[in-house]
């Protein structure tokens, strides 16, 4: 789940509780630089397996990360394909347990 403010959190679906978490890609993407996204993927939840989640990244957020040198991996090598007109890459990662 995230907030207006892009702050994410986990909820535990057989406590309730909610957890203030962050996500931060291996190829560069901090968790400080998600939340300055602005688009988010749906107003609705997916479905997912569990602990797993899904994220969003725009074409020109991508980019501009990219620009600004603090892409690496596979992420760099995607954003330097992407035009603004592209359609967001989707992420989907597993939690460590």
């Amino acid at each position: 789940l995230a907030a207006p403010d892009g702050i994410k959190y986990l909820s535990d679906r057989f406590t309730g509780e909610s957890f203030q978490v962050k996500i931060t890609n291996s190829d560069g993407v901090s968790d400080e630089d998600s939340r300055k996204m602005s688009r988010r993927l749906s107003g609705n939840l997916h479905v997912l397996p569990r602990g797993y989640v899904l994220q969003a990244y725009p074409a020109d957020f991508l980019m501009e990360l990219n620009e600004a040198g603090k892409l690496k991996g596979k992420l760099k090598t995607i954003a330097s394909k992407l035009s603004e007109e592209d359609n967001p890459v989707l992420m989907i990662a597993k939690f460590k347990e």
